[in-house]
């Protein structure tokens, strides 16, 4: 019997079976060539890739422990880059914190297993560069006093630069010492609680210098008034009301917030002549903060000049003031004169001087109005709360005569409200640029062209081991029984900062102790239920209404803002007023 294979032989093969042989030969044959390239791509790409992670967050920081641990991440370069866009707050509490969901409600717990002590410096990898975090008071204080290893001038020049301001000019704004005090003063005058990066480095202190303090004393006054006149009866917009009669009136706290202290403001640093060239200078500034900074606080330096329709408008308003003679624009404060006189001994032109003036128009005004929303909101959603803070300004607020500020001292749990509205709705952050080895408590940070200290100071409110548990929690009592926490790294006060809250304190002593406030009974639907852990923090479910979210995801400089369509929608009555 012959086992060859003939002609004949493979002609009575059905056909079916040949294909079916064939396709089994070329198989072999193509999956040979792709185990070959998954051999290469093993080789090339993986192996390399597993050694650089075990070489960066095994072999590194067993070699070198005094340096900051880095937050792992999965591929180079990139690293946290887009957490770190898309929801930076989130990105930074990761780093000290595990994320935990119980019963439908998101808890935080302290990520010790991971750095050991949730305390501790640690970095995170962003297009490229190395941030340092710092989240501990001591640290804060560290890399604030230090000015000969440490620099913000670059990052303060590359983010007044993304605001707007020529490249030269923001050379020379962040290079000239001889207005440094009085810009920076104007800044944190209106920045709550370090919410703008200092313009340049060793500041003059403000109470160092009497006729600048002089200044900021003049102009509390004026604010204060202008605040007063606002809160009349008479002087309340439709614009923000829904419904009126001659005794009630429903509002809307946000715009209502925001037209009330941006015009005050705008009347008490400028002049009125500013709002009869752009009455519309509230609605400017709240686009501006909507449509840039949530981009420029997270990262100016890799954005370039940022283009904003509103910034345009502010620009051309502030362009046509300038022109104004001082005549015409009397009412203006003095050091807003000082300012400008020397910016134009320096050389700006009017656009530059413009831009200049919309970053600090902007400044002055993106945060006040959303902590007085902030501190309302909170009020009134919480009736007992509300109704002591009115009991205290009943002895502190004359009927009919003009507010005194310095009264409003002796109303301690609305001073204490107010700290803890700041603690839970304001995320500032300082960066710094590393120039030499400097060691941070137990770490070292080395220098480099890609290195630098970011210190987000919303990250230190919610240190349990400085405000105690529930750090999550509306608790203004931990103010009233510790005042010393007000004082701590990332409350310190500057005379400015006074000007601020004082305005801050004006606008919610008037309304709650001499208008009637109370949550409306019926509200728009702002899309967030009370749930249970709102009430536990002081959240009453009125009508309604619910309380608005916290907008955590898109950065900002300071106060954050509600999230897009939040509201509260507050009844107001004429009997106080009268």
């Amino acid at each position: 019997m012959s086992f060859g294979t003939s002609a004949d032989s493979l002609a009575d093969v059905p056909q079916g079976v040949q294909r079916i042989t064939s396709f089994l030969i070329v198989s072999s044959l193509y999956g040979s060539q792709c185990c070959l390239i998954l051999f290469f791509l093993v080789v090339i790409v993986f192996v390399p890739w597993l050694l650089w992670r075990c070489w960066a967050f095994t072999l590194i920081p067993w070699r070198y422990p005094n340096r900051p641990r880095e937050v792992p991440y999965w591929i180079p370069f990139l690293g946290h880059t887009h957490a770190f866009l898309e929801d930076a707050d989130g990105l930074l509490a990761y780093g000290r914190y595990v994320r935990l969901t119980q019963d439908q409600v998101e808890i935080l717990i302290p990520r010790r297993e991971y750095f050991k002590h949730s305390d501790e410096p640690y970095a995170l990898h962003v297009a490229g560069e190395k941030l340092y975090v710092l989240t501990s008071p001591q640290d804060m204080k560290a890399a604030r006093e230090n000015t000969s290893t440490l620099s913000q001038y670059e990052l303060t020049r590359d983010f007044i630069i993304a605001l707007g301001l020529n490249p030269a000019v923001g050379k020379t704004v962040c290079r000239s010492s001889m207005q440094a005090d009085k810009l920076n003063l104007m800044l944190r005058s209106g920045a709550m609680r370090k919410s703008f990066v200092p313009v340049v480095e060793n500041l003059a202190s403000e109470k160092q210098n009497p006729v600048l303090e002089q200044s900021l004393n003049n102009l509390h006054d004026d604010l204060v008034r202008h605040i007063d006149e606002s809160m009349q009866w008479n002087r309340l917009s439709a614009k923000y009301t829904r419904f009126s009669n001659a005794d009630e009136r429903d509002i809307s706290l946000l715009g209502w917030c925001r037209d009330s202290m941006i015009n005050a403001a705008t009347r008490s640093y400028f002049d009125e002549a500013l709002l009869q060239i752009e009455p519309n200078l509230s609605q400017i500034v709240f686009d501006f903060d909507t449509e840039t900074c949530g981009s420029i606080a997270k990262y100016p330096h890799r954005l370039g000049n940022f283009s904003s329709a509103a910034k345009q408008k502010g620009i051309a308003a502030f362009t046509a003031y300038l022109k104004l003679s001082k005549v015409q624009r009397a009412g203006e404060a003095q050091f807003v004169r000082d300012l400008e006189e020397e910016y134009r001994r320096l050389g700006l032109d009017e656009e530059n001087l413009a831009s200049l003036m919309m970053i600090v128009y902007w400044v002055i005004n993106a945060n006040t109005y959303k902590l007085t929303f902030w501190l309302l909101s909170h009020l009134v959603a919480n009736p007992s709360l509300l109704g002591t803070v009115r009991s205290e300004l009943s002895h502190a607020i004359p009927p009919s005569s003009p507010l005194n500020i310095s009264s409003l001292q002796t109303c301690p749990t609305l001073i204490a409200s107010l700290h803890e509205t700041i603690r839970l709705t304001s995320a500032p952050c300082t960066l710094h640029r590393v120039l030499a080895p400097t060691t941070i408590g137990t770490k070292t940070l080395l220098p480099s062209r890609s290195s630098k200290i970011l210190t987000p100071h919303r990250q230190l409110h919610l240190n349990d081991h400085v405000f105690g548990p529930d750090v999550h929690t509306f608790r203004p009592a931990r103010f009233a029984r510790n005042p010393r926490l007000a004082h701590c790294e990332s409350f310190g006060g500057t005379a400015g900062m006074v000007v601020a809250e004082g305005a801050v304190l004006t606008f919610v002593a008037l309304a709650v102790g001499r208008l009637g406030v109370e949550m409306a009974s019926s509200g728009q639907d702002m899309g967030v239920e009370m749930k249970d852990a709102d009430l536990e923090r002081g959240c009453s479910n009125s009508g309604s209404q619910r309380f608005p979210r916290l907008d955590e995801k898109k950065g900002c400089l300071g106060i954050m803002g509600p999230m897009p369509g939040d509201d509260l929608f507050l009844k107001v009555t004429r009997s106080r007023c009268d």
